[in-house]
């Protein structure tokens, strides 16, 4: 190849590059209508374009090292191995998980998993090769200024104007991560240029600006006290290098365990109960505290966790199985944010069904064990070790900013891109750069990551749109003689773990009832559409589907078994009925501490008259636990059939009362009031 041709391929693929990095800074635009895709529209648009743009970036790697290998020594850094060995990692340790594959795409919510670390891996990389160059800087610096200036303009128009403005995320507390990112990407990009004061100026005043308008109290507590005394103490005090970068691993280590452990404060609850401010914040600390409390009670039951975890985006399952019912109200008619009268009656978690711990640590340990916490740990403790020189005071202080942040808050995927250039920007290199040829290998292996992430990419847009459409109509009857008829279509997510299904049959389910509640005629498509979902369903769960699932099944069940009667409806209803107590048992087997979703079958039981199926069942959940408010309850009432044992049955549901019985059943007044 001769030098005409090498620049021309070297050019193509910084220009590839430029613009890949530079799209994925506007990730926001896929979070806003009408550019926003799938059911959980505000972060599959853009996870889907981020796996992308990161493909383009591989590949443009690739073809620059084919043009000039020694462009891949500047990609050999520890800023893009550790999370690529965080994903290999998470990927192997796949292998041991419930779920194997949901852990390579991670929640739908947010998209951490396999992928998104490769994705900050490819983007780093490309931040350090692109950062040699003063045009590349100057476009992804400017990039980066206005997209943070737009995301909190229209946060703040949102929350201050009427609501016409297009807000990227309901949430604004991700936002707090830019600002940090921001001023790093300027401090590194911008060394030699000849305004640097005048840029990281502008970069804090806007970066500043974004962490206000995040209203997230963790970063306002971080940026007004960490930042400027970590700033001020390695600029005030003489440190040789050696030493400032290892008080500045200490520190970033340091502080993300601190806030950690901070959670586990014991007189946080007494906190929280305060009509303060101080109440306020002890109570989302009380919040957080739950959610850590969550894997410790998984990890407990399932020690072997701490190796290998359950994988990334397991959270939510993790929380519906191991949730303790007296931390909150479960009864339906409770659960609005409009009626939140006391911490120990609710729990905004449960509402939202929460698909994170919101601690970097505890996602880790529950995404690949303790292994993938260490790695997720040195993600930020080693920015102090490989950054320039010139900026690293205001380097540790940020670095320890945005680790502190992630103790309490989760990054959203516009997050990341941002991250991984304020990564690449601080990158200094390891070594001196020598004019020798890198081996082969490392532009075959950024060729195929990059492919592999951009078939991923447009695989994973195609399937988040063909999932928020999934509605297969099926006209058969649902079942013949107590069998189960083929479905008309199955669902494939690519082993995810059937969120998205169980998302589907739950929106189908309420809206068939809410017809059947407002005695409006319920059309034929409709019903047809339910039978071929709910039988989509019923695969799924056969062939190994998440906790969410099973759950999502045995609650449409609930709400169709106590819905009004109508002639079209109800022989697929039967027929969805008629395994119920078969898929609650497997849910109890799996959660037998949830015994809540067994009180509108055991309810429905009674309804029915099917008196030896609801004895057998009170019984059972009576014995595995006689302090369960759920087994007192249904087992006094079971006794309540036999006037010799009709006192003892008096005393159990007394007990189920005392128990609070209330927060997951409702429970009418006068007989309350009989019984007690």
């Amino acid at each position: 190849m001769n030098e005409i041709t090498r620049k021309a391929v070297a050019g193509i693929a910084a220009g590839l590059m430029t613009l890949a990095l530079s799209l994925s800074l506007v990730l926001f635009v896929f979070a806003i209508k009408p550019f926003t895709v799938g059911i959980w529209f505000q972060s599959e648009g853009p996870v889907g374009m981020m796996h992308v743009l990161s493909g383009l970036c591989g590949l443009g790697i690739a073809l620059w090292g084919f043009a000039d290998k020694r462009i891949l020594s500047l990609a050999c850094h520890p800023f893009v191995f550790v999370p690529l060995a965080l994903a290999a990692w998470s990927f192997v340790a796949g292998l041991f998980h419930p779920v194997p594959w949901m852990g390579v795409f991670g929640a739908p919510e947010t998209g951490e998993g396999v992928l998104w670390f490769v994705d900050f891996a490819i983007l780093t990389a490309a931040a350090i090769i692109l950062g040699r160059f003063k045009a590349a800087r100057i476009i992804l610096l400017t990039v980066a200024i206005v997209a943070i200036a737009t995301i909190s303009a229209l946060t703040w128009a949102e929350g201050n104007l009427p609501r016409f403005v297009p807000v990227p995320y309901f949430f604004p507390d991700y936002i707090a991560f830019l600002g940090g990112s921001l001023i790093m990407m300027v401090a590194g990009f911008g060394r030699h240029m000849k305004y640097r004061k005048v840029l990281i100026a502008v970069a804090v005043i806007i970066g500043g600006a974004a962490i206000l308008v995040s209203k997230n109290w963790a970063a306002y507590g971080m940026a007004a006290g960490a930042i400027p005394v970590l700033w001020l103490a390695f600029t005030r005090f003489r440190f040789s290098e050696t030493n400032l970068r290892r008080l500045g691993i200490g520190v970033v280590l340091l502080i993300p365990l601190s806030i950690t452990l901070f959670l586990f404060i014991p007189n946080i609850p007494e906190w929280a109960t305060l009509p303060n401010f101080v109440g306020k914040l002890a109570n989302s600390v009380l919040s957080r505290t739950r959610l850590a409390d969550i894997l410790v009670r998984a990890i407990s039951e399932e020690p072997f966790r701490l190796f290998a975890g359950w994988g990334w985006g397991s959270y939510s399952s993790l929380l519906a199985v191991h949730i303790p019912v007296e931390w909150m109200s479960l009864h339906t008619e409770d659960l609005s944010l409009d009626h939140v009268s006391s911490v120990k009656q609710h729990w905004d978690a449960i509402l939202r069904v929460d698909f994170h711990s919101h601690n970097f640590m505890f996602e880790a340990i529950s995404g690949g064990g303790v292994p993938a916490m260490l790695l997720a740990w040195a993600i930020f403790a080693m920015v102090p070790l490989w950054s320039w020189r010139r900026s690293l005071p205001l380097t540790v202080a940020l670095t320890a900013y945005t680790a502190g942040v992630s103790a309490f808050w989760f990054m959203m995927p516009v997050c990341l891109p941002f991250m991984a250039l304020a990564w690449g920007a601080m990158a200094r290199p390891v070594r001196r750069q020598k004019r020798r040829a890198m081996p082969r290998a490392l532009g075959v292996i950024a060729a195929a990551l990059g492919a592999s992430l951009l078939y991923m990419g447009l695989g994973s847009l195609m399937f988040s749109l063909s999932a928020y459409f999934f509605q297969p109509s099926m006209k058969p009857p649902l079942m013949i003689e107590e069998v189960r008829q083929p479905c008309a279509e199955t669902f494939n997510d690519a082993g995810r773990g059937g969120l998205h299904l169980a998302n589907r049959l739950r929106t189908m389910t309420s809206s068939i009832v809410k017809d059947l509640n407002e005695e409006r005629d319920v059309s034929d498509l409709k019903v047809s559409f339910l039978r071929g979902t709910f039988c989509a369903a019923e695969d799924y769960i056969e062939s190994g589907a998440s906790f969410r699932l099973l759950t999502s099944s045995i609650l449409a069940r609930g709400d169709l078994a106590f819905a009004p009667k109508q002639a079209k409806v109800q022989p697929l209803v039967d027929g969805i009925l008629a395994n119920w107590g078969d898929r609650l048992e497997k849910a109890l087997a799996v959660a037998p501490r949830r015994t809540d979703l067994a009180s509108s079958y055991l309810f429905w039981l009674l309804k029915e008259n099917r008196k030896q199926e609801f004895h057998r069942l009170a019984s059972l959940i009576f014995n595995r636990n006689p302090k369960d408010p759920i087994g007192l309850w249904f087992s006094g009432i079971a006794l309540l059939e036999d006037p010799v044992s009709a006192d003892e049955g008096i005393g159990r549901m007394r007990h189920a009362i005392e128990l609070g019985i209330e927060r997951m059943i409702p429970v009418d007044e006068e007989i309350k009031q009989q019984i007690l």
